[in-house]
């Protein structure tokens, strides 16, 4: 009984452990302590990131396409389905959403859980319209500083080159192609015509015969279409032959 009476008496010389709330100032919350969401529209860019991570979806945007191709965006975060989980904050490449500390999140209407921001997003600049002169003139200064860099390199522009002029090249190429090939000793490959090769042909066919008779072995005749449907009826006839004398030896 005396220790709790020494202790009811001691505390009464103490300060009170509460804190008067809500008639002072709320205390403070603990560090890391994830609370109201604070949004800044200046640095927003309207990337999205925030709207795919958010599990329970609780932000909504409104794009306004204003008369001078601007865009008027609205972002729309409702409390009441947040889950404060930060993931939007931690995605957030220019840092335009945080969490504060402050947890006293309470109100009379819906409008008191709401966190909104408006920015404008710029058009981006048209792109110049160019007239044919205007292209013309561009092409020609393109030229020019081309022609300018391969002289101040040390190269000339290669000209562009009639057919008559390429014709010639080629013609000057093979006389030179020709000319290098007898002083090596070797002549360059005539070009047959059809008579020649066929001779060719026939001479090659003759010397293979010949060598085949050389060596013992004389080479294939070449059958008509005749013989061969002669040579095929033959032997069409003497398989029935065969089959029916076996047939009779079997009875």
């Amino acid at each position: 009984m005396l220790p709790y009476l020494t202790k009811a008496l001691t505390n009464l010389v103490k300060k009170p452990v509460t804190e008067k709330f809500p008639a002072g100032d709320p205390p403070k919350a603990a560090e890391g302590y994830r609370g109201r969401i604070q949004y800044d529209p200046e640095k927003c860019i309207n990337c999205g990131m925030c709207m795919r991570v958010c599990a329970p979806q609780c932000m909504h945007r409104d794009i306004e396409k204003l008369e001078n191709g601007d865009q008027k965006i609205t972002f729309t975060f409702d409390l009441t389905s947040c889950t404060f989980c930060s993931m939007c904050a931690d995605f957030c490449a220019r840092h335009a959403i945080t969490l504060t500390d402050d947890y006293m999140i309470v109100g009379t209407q819906p409008e008191d859980f709401l966190v909104t921001g408006t920015f404008v997003k710029k058009a981006p600049p048209p792109k110049p319209k160019f007239t044919p002169e205007q292209i013309a003139a561009m092409k020609a200064k393109a030229e020019a500083a081309k022609a300018a860099k391969a002289a101040a390199g040390g190269a000339a522009p290669k000209p562009k080159l009639t057919p008559e002029e390429i014709a010639e090249r080629k013609a000057k190429a093979e006389a030179a192609k020709a000319a290098k090939a007898v002083a090596g000793g070797a002549a360059p490959k005539p070009k047959l015509s059809p008579e020649e090769i066929a001779e060719r042909k026939a001479k090659a066919e003759a010397a293979k015969a010949a060598k085949a008779v050389a060596g013992g072995a004389a080479p294939k005749p070449k059958l008509s279409p005749e013989e061969i449907a002669e040579r095929k009826a033959k032997a069409e006839a003497a398989k029935a032959a065969k089959a029916a004398a076996s047939q009779q030896g079997e009875s």
